[in-house]
């Protein structure tokens, strides 16, 4: 009778890393799906040759008022509050 339990549980962990196999397989291709699209878009020509460049006038207030680091905050921020109302009980 113990062959009997060692083979169910033999089968049993099979059958948990072969689903969790499946879901880690799931989650890449939900996950690779929309760069794999972005990807293959082709980038159209007037944004090749576009180039930006900033006034002497601004670029002197971005220095100390460290707009890059501000930006980086402020959109982190956002982001993270969109993420955050999407999860039920909290948002």
């Amino acid at each position: 009778m113990d062959w009997l339990i060692d083979t169910w549980n033999e089968f049993t962990a099979w059958l948990y890393s072969a689903l969790v196999a499946l879901g880690e397989g799931l989650v890449n291709a939900v996950l690779f799906l929309p760069v794999l699209v972005l990807e293959s878009l082709p980038v159209p020509d007037f944004l090749n040759s576009a180039s930006l460049t900033i006034p002497g006038t601004v670029s002197f207030w971005v220095g100390p008022f460290q707009l890059d680091y501000g930006l980086t905050v402020c959109l982190s921020a956002y982001v993270a509050r969109f993420l955050l109302r999407r999860i039920p009980g909290i948002g």
